[in-house]
């Protein structure tokens, strides 16, 4: 009884092959590098991380599981190489006319070759420095070398550790170690399950169906997250600001804004960033490389958000709706600005005029009106904008698309800002309105042009729209 006890006490330090309590450095953990798997193999037994079971092998229990896969392995291998070898020969003697003599000597003769062969596989193998035993993996080396007292050394910053699942974990750190890569897209991982995770999207069957939306899933766990996109269910949550989400990898993500953890940084510019993907898509900013490219216009972007968000202008969708109005936008950025105009909310203001503006990168393009900075020049003529959009705008000119079309004259415009300033002969808004005697406009350009007419016009002050 006082053992059953003693057991039960010492679950965490007990080999799960031999029910021999050993200490911590003399415990590798089961389910690391396949050896749940390996032991299933040899022995039929079923090891899970969640049977509650001790979840550990020693180091010598591991070193027989070892030899024992090597024997397995190698007893395959010949036979392989014996069943071929004989094979081969029948072939032979179908192939050429030779008395009996001859085509026995050539068996023997590629018998011999396949035991040299099989020697040659074996002497190849990983050799032990200190007691020159072989072992088909460097793996299966290392676990052996610990009897030995010698350490697993990391590559990358020489630091030594005495067990390699220590090793594992610390390899982790090096955020830049990823010594998996994909053979088809040579993206590479950090964890070879995450690459065997990854292999699936060039080719396997996605067995799992959402039944709201059709959408399948490799795994049912992913079909369990993606359902909380109908449900809106965030059993998550951050510990600490009380966030909920719907997946872990969202908790983690959403975790480096307290930690303020940025390990990714930029070589070109040292910037640095929270996660791998943003730091992908900074990197563009430096090469100018805009990888998606609009089917409708050609517009080309540096992220697939951008084209997302940039497609729902020839859709019309907006799935972003103001709860404080019927407005909708095409996307979560355009539905903050607006929102701020029902709370007045503006924080930054210009320095030389002092308008007012709910974002700083407003006010950062509405100082080109005062600078006549124009950084957005057409590669197909000489002309020059303020911004990216208004470029955008211009080079359907070139193109000829006028995808944005008047409902209520049938007329077509390449963008939606001047299909919007359209509209206005139809409903007759004049949302520019002069601060010095009161006349309006439909357009801020007509405004700019009315205020020189004053001599009182300060050549600093912007176009004032005004809410009618």
């Amino acid at each position: 009884m006082s053992e059953e006890i003693l057991l039960i006490a010492n679950i965490d330090k007990l080999c799960r092959t031999c029910l021999i309590i050993k200490e911590d450095q003399e415990l590798c953990i089961l389910y690391k590098d396949n050896i749940d798997d390996i032991l299933y193999s040899l022995t039929q037994v079923k090891v899970s991380s969640d049977d509650g079971y001790p979840s550990y092998i020693c180091l010598e229990c591991l070193e027989q599981l070892n030899a024992a896969n090597s024997f397995r392995e190698k007893c395959i291998k010949s036979e392989s190489l014996l069943k071929s070898s004989i094979i081969t020969s029948i072939e032979e003697a179908k192939s050429i006319d030779e008395d009996v003599t001859e085509s026995n000597n050539s068996v023997e003769e590629e018998e011999d070759d396949e035991e040299e062969e099989v020697k040659v596989v074996l002497d190849e193998g990983h050799k032990c420095p200190d007691c020159e035993r072989v072992f088909k993996s460097s793996s299966a080396l290392k676990t052996h070398s610990l009897m030995h007292g010698r350490k697993s050394v990391c590559k990358l910053c020489s630091k030594e550790f005495l067990l390699a699942k220590q090793l594992n974990a610390h390899m982790r750190t090096h955020t830049n170690y990823r010594p998996y890569a994909c053979k088809i897209c040579s993206k590479t991982f950090s964890l070879r399950g995450s690459l065997i995770k990854h292999k699936r999207i060039h080719g396997g069957d996605k067995k799992h169906l959402c039944n709201t939306c059709g959408k399948r899933f490799f795994e049912p766990g992913h079909l369990a997250i993606h359902m909380r996109s109908h449900t809106g269910e965030k059993p998550i949550i951050c510990s600490i600001c009380g966030k909920g989400f719907a997946d872990p990898h969202g908790l983690a993500a959403h975790k480096k804004i307290h930690t303020g953890e940025r390990n990714y940084e930029c070589t070109e510019c040292g910037k640095r960033f929270a996660h791998s993907f943003v730091l992908t898509a900074h990197k563009r900013v430096h090469s100018g490389e805009k990888p998606y490219v609009c089917t409708v216009c050609g517009s080309a972007f540096a992220t697939s958000s951008y084209l997302k968000i940039h497609t729902r202008t020839h859709t019309q969708e907006r799935p972003y709706i103001c709860s404080s109005c019927p407005k909708a936008f095409i996307s979560k950025s355009a539905l903050a600005s607006h929102t701020m105009t029902h709370t007045g909310e503006k924080k930054f203001q210009c320095s030389i005029c002092g308008k007012r503006a709910a974002r700083a990168a407003d006010i950062n393009i509405h100082m080109r009106s005062h600078t006549g900075e124009k950084p957005y020049g057409c590669d197909q003529c000489s002309k020059r904008y303020h911004t990216s959009s208004n470029l955008a705008a211009h080079k359907k000119t070139h193109s000829g698309i006028k995808d944005h079309i008047c409902l209520v004259c049938g007329k077509g415009f390449g963008d939606s800002r001047t299909l919007k300033s359209h509209m206005r002969t139809h409903t007759g808004e004049k949302p520019y309105a002069c601060n010095i005697c009161g006349n309006r406009y439909t357009q801020s350009g007509q405004l700019s042009a009315h205020k020189k007419t004053h001599k009182e016009y300060d050549l600093f002050q912007p176009a004032e729209q005004v809410a009618i």
